[in-house]
């Protein structure tokens, strides 16, 4: 989690995954607090899948 976490937060993404309980358990954690268009969701999910096929993690 910790590689697909740096990857996203350099892409100007904001998640959780620094934790030592999220780090354990190898989780990422996004939380979207504010409105946001369809497209920029989009592009943040896309992002997400291309960090985790990269980093060869599988879900």
């Amino acid at each position: 989690s910790k590689v697909v976490g740096d990857t996203l937060a350099l892409q100007g993404y904001i998640v959780h995954y620094e934790s030592s309980y999220l780090q354990k358990n190898n989780w990422i954690q996004i939380a979207c607090l504010n409105h946001y268009k369809e497209r920029d969701m989009k592009r943040m999910l896309n992002c997400l899948q291309v960090c985790l096929f990269q980093s060869g993690v599988h879900i």
